[in-house]
């Protein structure tokens, strides 16, 4: 289904949450399937640094480029987790 990008980034807003105590001072892969236009990746990684994770990364299977090439032609990908 096709949603733009702000709705997508409202749609995962404050969707997941990490124990702090699991996660502080952790180094952690995220892995997906599909990246979109990385609400989902984004809004996981924000809830992770923000309890204490040392580092976020993240692993994707595959993108969809039809859906990026429809909203922008290069994503926006956080500082926090980028390479």
């Amino acid at each position: 289904m096709y949603l733009p990008r702000r709705l997508r980034e409202l749609n995962v807003k404050q969707a997941f949450y990490a124990d702090e105590k699991s996660v502080k001072g952790k180094r952690i892969i995220l892995v997906d399937d599909i990246y979109t236009v990385g609400a989902t990746i984004g809004a996981c990684a924000q809830e992770l640094l923000d309890k204490g994770a040392e580092e976020v990364s993240a692993i994707v299977v595959c993108e969809n480029f039809a859906h990026t090439q429809k909203t922008d032609p290069h994503p926006k990908i956080p500082h926090a987790y980028r390479e």
